[in-house]
C-alpha cells in the first residue's frame, strides 16, 4: 500500500471527528460572531505558537530537507488577534519523536492548509466579521499558492523509501496528531454525527474554550 493511501485510511475517521466535533466547524456557520472568531483565533495563536517551536526544534535536530519545514503562520495569526490573558493552563505537545512522527504531523498540517481558500471565502461572506480577522486565512492561501499536494506526497513516498522509514509509524503519528488537535479544539456544543464518531474521554484538554452563541 502506498504511503498516501495508508495515511488517508489511518486518519479518515479522526479527520471526520475533528471536522464534526471541533470549533473549526463554526467557520461555516452564518451565526459566527466576531467575538467568537476572535476567541478561536486567539487560542489558535497560543497553541500554534507552542507547536511551531516544537516543529522548528525537531526540524533542526533531525536535519530535514527544506521541503519538510512546517509553517503554521504564527506571525500572521499574531497580527490578526487581540492578545489577552487566556485561561490556557496546558498545551499538549505534538507527538514529535522521530523522522517518522515529524512527517506524520507534517502531513496533517500541510493537508489542513489546503482548506484555507474555502474557509477564507466563507468567512469573507460573513458581514459580522472584520477584514483583519479573516486575514490569516487569506495570507495562508497566498503562502500555499502553487502548492502541488500530489507532488508533495510523492516526495514523501520517495523520502520514506530512500531512508527506509517505517510507514506504519508515520501513519500512527498522523492519527495521534488529529487526536491532539481535537483534544485542544473540541467544541462544547459540537455537532455529533453517528456513534462511530464518538471520541473517548481525554485528560489532555485546554481549560480555555471559545464562546459559543446560544
Amino acid at each position: 500500500m502506498h504511503l498516501h493511501e495508508g495515511l488517508k485510511r489511518a486518519t479518515k475517521d479522526d479527520h471526520r471527528r475533528l471536522e464534526a466535533l471541533s470549533v473549526f466547524h463554526r467557520y461555516f456557520d452564518k451565526s459566527l460572531s466576531k467575538e467568537e472568531l476572535g476567541d478561536i483565533l486567539r487560542v489558535l495563536f497560543y497553541v500554534y505558537q507552542a507547536w511551531q517551536r516544537q516543529f522548528d526544534e525537531h526540524f533542526e535536530a533531525l536535519k530535514l530537507p527544506s521541503l519538510w519545514r512546517v509553517d503554521l503562520g504564527v506571525g500572521i495569526l499574531e497580527r490578526c488577534v487581540v492578545q489577552q490573558a487566556t485561561r490556557t493552563t496546558y498545551i499538549p505537545p505534538l507527538p514529535l519523536f522521530s523522522v517518522e512522527s515529524y512527517l506524520g504531523c507534517a502531513y496533517v498540517f500541510q493537508g489542513s492548509r489546503l482548506g484555507n481558500s474555502v474557509i477564507h471565502k466563507t468567512l469573507s461572506r460573513n458581514a459580522q466579521l472584520t477584514v483583519k480577522q479573516t486575514e490569516y486565512f487569506k495570507q495562508m492561501v497566498f503562502e500555499n499558492f502553487g502548492l502541488d499536494w500530489s507532488g508533495w506526497m510523492s516526495a514523501m513516498e520517495d523520502y520514506s523509501c530512500e531512508y527506509a522509514l517505517d510507514n506504519a509509524k508515520i501513519c500512527q503519528a498522523a492519527k495521534q496528531c488529529f487526536i491532539t488537535l481535537l483534544a485542544c479544539f473540541r467544541a462544547r456544543n459540537a455537532i455529533y454525527e453517528p456513534a462511530c464518531l464518538e471520541v473517548p474521554e481525554c485528560d489532555v484538554r485546554l481549560s480555555f474554550e471559545p464562546r459559543m452563541n446560544n
